[in-house]
C-alpha cells in the first residue's frame, strides 16, 4: 500500500509537469520611429496557457529566442513589449519567444508586427509617416495639398513677437485657448529655422491638477480632408490628440494607439474623408502642475476637392472669408455667390453650440457682405474666442472660422 501511494504521488507530480503552450500573436505598429508599447493584459502571455488550457501561474515568464530585424525590442518577463521601427521602415517584422516556467519550457511562438504607415480604413486613417500619408492621400485622390514649414517671416511673428491668429496659404492658426496667442522660434523648428507653438503654452491657471491641454488648431473656410505634421516636446514624456471640427460642426477626438511625445520630432496624421474644418493639435498628459508643452513644424493639409461647388459661366466661385479676423468689434463675411441663392448664415462657439443663426433670403450672383455684431440670438454680447460661421446657399455650405477679442 505504501508503495502504491508513492506511485500515485509520482504520477500526479508527472502530470503537473507538462510544459505550457504559447501562442503566436501578431500586432499593427505604427511606421515611422514611433516607440510602440504593449502592456502586460495585451501582451504576448496573454492567451498563452498551461498544459490543461488554464491560465498561466504566477511563476511563468516570457524568454525572448530570436529578436526582430527592423528596430529595435525590449521584451518584458511579463509579456509586455515596446518596438520601435527603424526609420521609414514599412512591412512585417518578427520575433520569436517561449514561456519559462521553473523547468519547463514551451513551445516557440511567432510574433507579428506589421509595420504600416498609416492604420485603418476610410473614412478614418491615422498615420505615423508623411510619405505614408501623402500616398494614402493620392490612392484616395486627393492632391491638393498646402505645405507649411512656418518659414515666410512677412506672416509668421517670431517669438517674442505673437498673435492671436495667423493666416497663412489660405489655413488660419490660432491658439486652442482662448486668450492664446501663436508665434514661431527657432527651436520649434525640425526643418529650416522656425517652427510653431502656441503662446503662452496651454491653460496657466486653475487648479494644479487641471489638465493644461497645449497646442495649437488649423482651420478653413473651406474642406479639408487630411491634417499632419512633426510634433516633439520639451517636456517628455508628452500625449497627443487631434480634434477635429467635421462639415456638420461636430468634434471628433482622433487618438493615436499609444501615442508618445518625445524631444524628437516625429510625423501625426490623419486623413477623414468625411470632411473637416478644423484640426486641433493637442497634448494630453500636462497638468498645471507638471506641464508638458509641444511644437510642430513641417505640416501638410489636405484640400477637398472643390468641384462640388460649380463654378458660374464666368468662372466665380462659392467663397465666404472674414473681411479681419480677429476682429474686437463687428465680424463681417466677404461672401461671392456664384449664382442667385438662397443664403442663410449660423454662428457656432468652439463646443459647436448654436449661438446666432438668420436668413438673409435670396441673394443675386457675385458679391455681397454680412455683418455680425458680437451678439447671440438673444442680443446678448458673446464672449472673446474661437466661433465658427457657416454659410448655406444652392450652391453649396462654406464654413470658417472666427476670433472674437476680448473686449
Amino acid at each position: 500500500m505504501v508503495g502504491a501511494a508513492v506511485f500515485c504521488l509520482l504520477a500526479a507530480g508527472a502530470a503537473r509537469a507538462q510544459n505550457p503552450i504559447a501562442v503566436d500573436d501578431a500586432y499593427e505598429v505604427p511606421a515611422g520611429d514611433h516607440e510602440f508599447s504593449v502592456n502586460d493584459g495585451d501582451g504576448v502571455l496573454a492567451n498563452d496557457t498551461d498544459a490543461q488550457g488554464e491560465n498561466l501561474p504566477d511563476t511563468a515568464v516570457a524568454e525572448l529566442v530570436s529578436d526582430v530585424a527592423h528596430g529595435t525590442l525590449d521584451l518584458l518577463p511579463t509579456g509586455a513589449f515596446t518596438y520601435t521601427p527603424v526609420g521609414t521602415y514599412e512591412g512585417v517584422d518578427t520575433f520569436v519567444y517561449h514561456v519559462v516556467d521553473g523547468p519547463l519550457v514551451s513551445n516557440d511562438a511567432t510574433v507579428t508586427l506589421d509595420v504600416c504607415g498609416c492604420v485603418g480604413t476610410a473614412p478614418q486613417l491615422t498615420c505615423t509617416t508623411r510619405t505614408a500619408f501623402v500616398a494614402k492621400l493620392a490612392e484616395l485622390g486627393y492632391t491638393d495639398l498646402i505645405d507649411e514649414g512656418f518659414e515666410d517671416g512677412a506672416v509668421w511673428p517670431r517669438n517674442p513677437a505673437k498673435l492671436p491668429a495667423v493666416v497663412s496659404q489660405g489655413i488660419t492658426w490660432t491658439s486652442n485657448q482662448p486668450t492664446g496667442f501663436v508665434t514661431t522660434s527657432n527651436g520649434a523648428s525640425r526643418s529650416g529655422q522656425w517652427g510653431v507653438y502656441s503662446s503662452p503654452h496651454g491653460r496657466t491657471s486653475g487648479n494644479p491638477l487641471d489638465p493644461q491641454r497645449d497646442g495649437f488648431v488649423a482651420s478653413t473656410s473651406g474642406t479639408l480632408v487630411g491634417a499632419g505634421g512633426y510634433i516633439h516636446t520639451g517636456t517628455p514624456y508628452a500625449g497627443l490628440e487631434f480634434v477635429l471640427t467635421m462639415s456638420d460642426s461636430s468634434n471628433l477626438v482622433v487618438s493615436f494607439p499609444n501615442a508618445v511625445v518625445t524631444t524628437q520630432a516625429l510625423f501625426w496624421g490623419v486623413i477623414d474623408t468625411r470632411g473637416f474644418t478644423a484640426v486641433e493639435f493637442v497634448e494630453t498628459e500636462g497638468v498645471l502642475e507638471d506641464a508638458k508643452v509641444i511644437f510642430g513644424d513641417d505640416f501638410t493639409l489636405a484640400l477637398d476637392s472643390p468641384a462640388s461647388i460649380p463654378p458660374a459661366s464666368d468662372g466665380i466661385r462659392l467663397s465666404a472669408r472674414p473681411l479681419e479676423n480677429p476682429s474686437s468689434d463687428d465680424a463681417t463675411l466677404l461672401l461671392t455667390l456664384p449664382r442667385a441663392s438662397e443664403v442663410g448664415v449660423e454662428i457656432l462657439d468652439a463646443s459647436g453650440r448654436r449661438v446666432f443663426t438668420t436668413d438673409l433670403g435670396r441673394l443675386d450672383e457675385g458679391p455681397h457682405r454680412f455683418t455680425w455684431n458680437g451678439r447671440d440670438g438673444e442680443n446678448r454680447v458673446v464672449p472673446g474666442g474661437a466661433y465658427f460661421y457657416r454659410v448655406a446657399t444652392d450652391a453649396g455650405t462654406v464654413r470658417g472660422k472666427l476670433i472674437r477679442l476680448p473686449h
